[in-house]
């Protein structure tokens, strides 16, 4: 196990455990005892404990792109922790759409089904389609913001382009009408990394302008994924990369390599 992991359950280990027994299980379990709102401020305040035991060095722009509305906010994806500085930056209760291989995964299972997040099983079909159906009708009632990763997967590689979107996972976004919010983030990747000399990570976090039914009307979903896929392409390219850089050089001075 790796060495900050050790260091975050020895930090922070007994408040998840403490949060689990008192009020994660049982609110996953019966959903509908308390309001959303509750239940993510609940979680907010357990990961602004877990992220920074984790050495992450949040560092956050773009919340003043975020409309005062309900949205759909769609991420790059590069570790299993992306979650946790998105959840600790925005105030506004969301969901999350998780693999379906996490909701065999107790605290995390847990955690995702507290803020009525829902899990998609991409090999099959039908179990997809409801998923999408119910994530848009909750977009157009205006019921919660939902995020979503529609990359798929972890892309892993920092030097890599992102992976391509899956277009689908746009569709509940586009036939409801709401404002569409790229994130860009970067960083998180080498929280669990092997053989690292920081002693802090730092982790880049864009909250872009967001995309308006006005200008996205006319587009089908495929179009609608790769647009939102390139403004996101180029605030990893031309904005992520150059401040992590800044500020690698500026934790490890002389000591500075740009694999790390």
């Amino acid at each position: 196990m790796k060495r900050n992991l050790l260091k975050a359950l020895g930090n922070v280990g007994w408040r998840i455990v403490g949060n689990y027994c008192l009020w994660m299980k049982r609110c996953a379990m019966h959903p509908e005892k308390k309001p959303l709102e509750y239940k993510y401020k609940k979680l907010r305040n357990l990961v602004s404990k877990v992220a920074p035991a984790l050495d992450m060095d949040i560092r956050v722009s773009g919340l003043e792109n975020v409309p005062n509305e309900t949205c759909a906010f769609f991420s790059n994806h590069m570790a299993a922790v992306d979650p946790l500085p998105i959840i600790m930056n925005l105030e506004r209760p969301l969901s999350f759409l998780a693999k379906s291989e996490l909701e065999h995964t107790p605290v995390a299972s847990t955690g995702i089904k507290d803020i009525e997040g829902l899990f998609l099983k991409r090999d099959d079909l039908k179990q997809s389609l409801r998923t999408m159906m119910q994530i848009e009708e909750e977009l157009r009632e205006n019921k919660k913001n939902w995020l979503i990763f529609p990359e798929g997967t972890r892309n892993k590689d920092d030097r890599a382009t992102l992976l391509e979107f899956h277009h689908g996972t746009f569709r509940p976004a586009v036939k409801s009408g709401v404002p569409i919010v790229p994130i860009a983030i970067f960083g998180t990747q080498r929280v669990f990394a092997k053989h690292s000399k920081l002693k802090k990570y730092p982790v880049h976090l864009y909250f872009l302008k967001p995309i308006y039914q006005s200008e996205y009307k006319d587009l089908s979903t495929q179009d609608v994924a790769l647009l939102v896929q390139s403004r996101i392409q180029e605030a990893l390219t031309f904005k992520a990369r150059k401040d992590d850089r800044n500020a690698l050089v500026k934790m490890l001075g002389n000591n500075f390599k740009e694999n790390l």
